[in-house]
């Protein structure tokens, strides 16, 4: 009996020696992770502090770096936009010239219309000057149109404002001519309201200035300045009362006892374009003595 009650103590005390032995394992274990534990965050805490100021300049040049790279992308969107406005702009210019193109041809019709309209047996041909002469005012010019459009030597040409002058030169497919200041040029004139008469023609002094002038005047001519100076149809080239300029000077030739009016005409070549060559208009002949002239 006293066997085995020892027995059954024995048993007791191993397994209250083994549990006690796994409680200080664990015991001793959570200890040792609580110890490690702390000497990790210790370290940790001693890590950041060096590696802190590394990591802020790191962010810094990040930062600066990725500023910049939104710098050089905002200018090149910037670059991108300014290059898609100037296309604009450079389109809305071309239609504005275009539009005024458009505007200013519509003037000169309409003026070519009214024309049409005051002179109802007009024949006309529409062309464009293509080549003309040198300097700051023109005395020659070229038409794009000929003798297979109908037009021929000695045929008017004028403009929306007025006479240019005439062709002197023939071809098939163009033509050449002279202005009103060319001192080759003549034209029968009459000044309104007056009605007095004369001959205007080109002088090498005046065409300088883009003027052409009517001399040998009685000196009791009425003409002042200001006047619109008008075809008088005399002669076989131009109608009558076609619009040729205005008086923008008069002089005396104390030798003569004549006047001498200078005129400007209407039309300014350097920036004629759209003319209409006159192919063909009734002639008006005055009467002498029951004669035709």
């Amino acid at each position: 009996m006293a066997y085995g009650s020892g027995d059954v103590v024995t048993r007791r005390q191993s397994r209250f020696f083994a549990l006690s032995i796994i409680v200080s394992v664990i015991l001793s274990l959570t200890a040792l992770v609580s110890y490690f534990s702390g000497f990790s965050n210790i370290l940790t805490g001693i890590v950041n502090v060096v590696v802190y100021p590394i990591n802020s300049c790191v962010d810094y040049i990040s930062d600066n770096i990725r500023a910049i790279g939104n710098y050089f992308g905002d200018i090149a969107e910037l670059k991108e936009e300014n290059m898609r406005l100037k296309a604009e702009n450079n389109s809305l210019l071309i239609d504005k010239a275009a539009s005024e193109a458009i505007k200013k041809e519509n003037e000169q019709l309409y003026a070519f219309l009214d024309l049409k309209r005051d002179f109802e047996k007009l024949s006309l041909v529409n062309g464009k000057i293509i080549s003309k002469g040198s300097g700051n005012f023109l005395s020659v010019f070229t038409i794009d149109k000929g003798t297979m459009h109908g037009v021929h030597k000695n045929m008017p040409v004028v403009a929306a404002n007025g006479l240019i002058g005439y062709i002197t030169e023939e071809g098939p497919v163009s033509s050449r001519g002279i202005t009103l200041i060319s001192h080759s040029s003549s034209v029968g004139v009459y000044f309104s309201p007056t009605g007095a008469t004369g001959i205007l023609h080109g002088d090498y002094k005046l065409s300088a200035e883009g003027k052409c002038k009517v001399s040998g005047l009685p000196a009791d001519t009425l003409v002042k300045i200001g006047d619109p100076v008008l075809t008088s149809g005399a002669g076989e080239i131009y109608p009558k009362d076609l619009s040729v300029g205005t008086v923008t000077d008069i002089y005396k030739d104390s030798n003569t006892q004549t006047l001498t009016v200078v005129v400007t005409p209407g039309t300014d070549l350097i920036n004629e374009e759209s003319i209409m060559v006159i192919t063909d208009f009734e002639r008006v002949y005055e009467k002498v003595d029951g004669l035709q002239e």
